[in-house]
């Protein structure tokens, strides 16, 4: 079975993050939509059947303080490991075999980016198996 690696991290922020969050792997509109989480995959390596382990990048997008999006994304990331700790399994695409943080969460000062915005980024290598059945 193939596993959509950036479908469980979208169906894992979303069933956890406060309402209001917009959750998405398709940027658009981002600031006009804070606060707002981008999700996306960059390569990662697997076992055909059994393990992938894609890394994932996240982007957290918030207005007011500057350590407003680093706390969105500290959010994300405790949401990642309670996921993984619990071994919740989302229904249709797996679960988490393990979380681990390449880079925490930091600011990334874009050129472009509006006053008062602002922007965190992390990166996590995060084991998941496809659901069974």
């Amino acid at each position: 079975m193939t596993l959509d690696h950036t479908g469980l991290v979208l169906a894992c922020l979303r069933a956890a993050l406060p309402s209001g969050t917009t959750v998405e792997s398709q940027i658009s509109n981002q600031f006009e939509r804070v606060p707002y989480v981008h999700v996306r995959t960059a390569g990662g390596t697997g076992d055909i059947e059994y393990l992938d382990r894609p890394i994932v990048e996240i982007d957290c997008y918030t207005q007011g303080a500057p350590s407003a999006a680093i706390a969105l994304g500290q959010q994300v990331r405790l949401v990642l490991h309670a996921a993984w700790r619990s071994q919740t399994v989302f229904a249709g695409k797996g679960h988490f075999a393990y979380v681990r943080a390449l880079s925490i969460p930091h600011g990334l000062p874009l050129p472009g980016t509006p006053a008062g915005y602002h922007i965190s980024t992390s990166t996590y290598e995060i084991g998941m198996r496809p659901p069974q059945g």
